[in-house]
């Protein structure tokens, strides 16, 4: 069954919107033929636009300039790698998102250079389902989608950690895990193919409701990887510091933490939306490399 976008977002990373421009217009030139019949638009980021937006004129179908903040579409191409879309969704969680990998692995991604103009005949036929992957919520204030870090600004200086774990949100079963390490990661499903995975912690199904607590190089082995439900409350604090640690959400440094302050962290009622055309486990890719 045919699908009506009437609106299309486009992000790019900038580093490399200029290197990957004539792709670039090879893809929207196609999904232009596809929505210019609705009388479609296409709103695509200052940078991106910068570059193509001269290429693309089209009387049934405009190309728009607009911050992504404001991008209100049916859906949003991501044309980079995992950092690109990361970046993406910790700006905008309402519209999905589908990436065309211009990077190196793009566990994230949905199509690639070599198959992307073939795939989107699937999209504008109808044939793709949205699925939605859990996120972090920080001190009931941030939002995560990969992982929460807490770690030294350089490596290879421990910190010492109590982590308590409210399982099942009630208050009166509470486990407790001590540990030193250089830090510690609580990700996702989705993260656990990042930073948690480099450090020796699990790849977790997509559809598993857990997270994972993995130590950062602990000293002496002593602490290994924890997966803990998802509706657990983790509550994260330094017993023992050598100078302030920070805060770091999804690569970006978010806030100093010192000795004394507790860092929550339990599943947001908001979800990183993906675009798929494949059946295919994300997670599987990571078997292939």
């Amino acid at each position: 069954m045919e699908k009506k976008f009437s609106s299309i977002g486009i992000v790019c990373n900038p580093n490399i919107v200029e290197k990957e421009r004539e792709f670039i217009i090879k893809v929207l030139k196609s999904v232009q033929n596809f929505i210019k019949s609705t009388d479609g638009e296409i709103l695509a980021e200052h940078n991106v636009y910068e570059v193509i937006g001269k290429f693309l004129k089209c009387e049934k179908c405009s190309v728009k300039e607009s911050d992504l903040k404001d991008m209100h579409c049916d859906v949003l191409f991501v044309f980079g790698g995992d950092g690109t879309i990361l970046h993406t969704l910790n700006t905008i969680r309402s519209v999905p998102v589908l990436g065309i990998n211009l990077g190196k692995f793009g566990f994230m991604t949905e199509l690639n250079k070599n198959n992307a103009i073939e795939k989107l005949e699937n999209l504008f036929e109808g044939n793709f389902f949205i699925e939605n992957y859990d996120m972090l919520k920080v001190n009931d204030k941030y939002d995560a989608v990969n992982e929460v870090v807490i770690s030294y600004k350089f490596p290879a200086r421990l910190l010492d950690f109590k982590i308590k774990i409210n399982k099942d949100k009630n208050k009166d079963v509470i486990d407790v895990i001590d540990f030193s390490a250089d830090g510690v990661v609580i990700a996702t499903q989705t993260g656990s193919t990042a930073y948690s995975l480099s450090l020796g912690g699990p790849v977790i199904h997509p559809a598993a409701n857990v997270f994972v607590i993995t130590p950062m190089n602990p000293f002496l082995g002593n602490a290994k990887p924890l997966v803990v439900p998802s509706d657990s409350e983790i509550f994260i604090n330094i017993e023992r510091a050598n100078e302030d640690a920070f805060l770091i959400i999804d690569g970006k440094v978010i806030e100093k933490v010192k000795v004394g302050d507790e860092i929550s962290v339990k599943k947001s009622n908001k979800a990183a939306k993906f675009m798929r055309l494949e059946k295919t486990m994300r997670c599987a890719k990571i078997f292939k490399i």
